[in-house]
């Protein structure tokens, strides 16, 4: 089997990325690789949320209420989020809270899909390991720059094709 060039297959990855974020066309599907980090973040009754898609390169894509972006992660950062995530394990496993009290207006929810699973509500996180890759979550949307955006200053995210 041929080999992609690292550079064409970082490329590929990057422009299939950038097509999930956008949402694609009404009849394209495309599934985001298994081993690409996604975090889903809902937003609020008066804010935007996001979506962001982390491949093994660490070349993150995300788009919020103000449009797409991408952005390299630090390699220490990224180390230390694949190191927290395989810290949880399962996803699915992962200790979340329940119940897990927030305030109606100002609530939101984000999830990880990851290795094909997907995770409770992280803003819930049950047990050390689970708020360690919350604490770490949290540390990449802040260097990607990433924010939940008023309804009112953005639009509302393309529908999520996967």
């Amino acid at each position: 089997m041929r080999q992609l060039h690292p550079a064409r297959g970082t490329v590929a990855l990057g422009l299939v990325a950038f097509g999930l974020l956008l949402g694609a066309g009404r009849h394209a599907k495309a599934l985001p690789p298994t081993n690409a980090l996604v975090i889903l973040n809902t937003g609020t009754t008066d804010t935007i949320g996001y979506r962001i898609v982390i491949p093994p390169s660490g070349e993150a894509f995300f788009v919020t209420g103000k449009g797409p972006g991408q952005k390299q992660l630090p390699a220490k950062l990224l180390k230390k989020l694949h190191k927290d995530l395989a810290a949880v394990g399962s996803l699915e496993q992962m200790a979340v809270r329940t119940p897990c009290p927030k305030p109606a207006a100002s609530a939101t929810t984000t999830t990880l899909q990851y290795h094909g699973q997907f995770s409770g509500d992280l803003t819930c996180a049950g047990d050390k390991r689970a708020v360690k890759l919350q604490k770490v979550i949290t540390e990449v949307v802040k260097v990607l720059g990433v924010t939940n955006v008023p309804r009112s200053e953005g639009q509302e995210l393309p529908p999520q094709r996967f």
